[in-house]
């Protein structure tokens, strides 16, 4: 993957903020799950709704979606309804949470108070079961070069971008970027991710993401 990346007339700094959830289990743990799942409630719950959960995987968005019933917000979900009208009714209910998976982490415009929270659960990594990006892998292994560097990160840092770039749509929006996966500071190739994203204040500070989306 390779972007030209124009200059925005968005003020990432003041109206968005990236947490990083470092203190939460690595992802490839039995622990994080159950971790995961709770963060995202909570932020939930601190930002009043107005969210979107992207996931990397099924069973997460419907662990997620029974995870949040127990709340007092409206929980929409991938494949409740067609895309377009289920897209309306999250922005038209501005407290509503939608839970949704890859089909969903871009190609959404969702201005105004309807969203102020996004919620990652893992770094987007391809699937290794996936054919053609497991052929891209093999021409660059085949030459000497290193597969996780050429084709599994910069499809990250794509998708990365793609679903962080749903929360800032006008230059009034304003919000939280919430990834609840640890690697993003834990792993030297962390920097390379986050430096793919919008250029929003940074913290891993979970109170003060909660006092930001208690701001809003």
């Amino acid at each position: 993957y390779e972007g030209l990346r124009l200059e925005s007339t968005f003020d990432y700094r003041s109206q968005a903020m990236l947490y990083i959830g470092s203190d939460l289990p690595d992802p490839r743990t039995a622990e994080f799950q159950g971790a995961a799942l709770a963060e995202i409630a909570a932020l939930v719950e601190h930002a009043g709704g107005r969210a979107l959960v992207l996931t990397t995987s099924h069973k997460m968005v419907d662990l997620a979606v029974r995870q949040l019933a127990h709340g007092p917000f409206r929980v929409l979900a991938q494949g409740d309804l067609p895309r377009t009208a289920l897209l309306n009714e999250f922005s038209s209910n501005e407290t509503s949470v939608l839970v949704a998976t890859m089909g969903y982490w871009e190609g959404i415009d969702i201005p105004g108070p309807s969203l102020s929270l996004v919620v990652i659960d893992k770094i987007p990594f391809p699937r290794p079961d996936d054919p053609l990006t497991q052929a891209r892998r093999d021409r660059v292994e085949a030459t000497g070069g290193s597969a996780f560097n050429a084709v599994d990160l910069p499809r990250a840092a794509m998708l990365l971008a793609q679903g962080s770039g749903r929360l800032i749509r006008n230059e009034v929006d304003r919000g939280v970027v919430a990834i609840l996966d640890n690697r993003l500071t834990a792993k030297r190739y962390g920097i390379r991710l986050i430096r793919s994203l919008p250029p929003m204040q940074r913290t891993s500070d979970r109170e003060r993401a909660i006092r930001f989306l208690q701001s809003l």
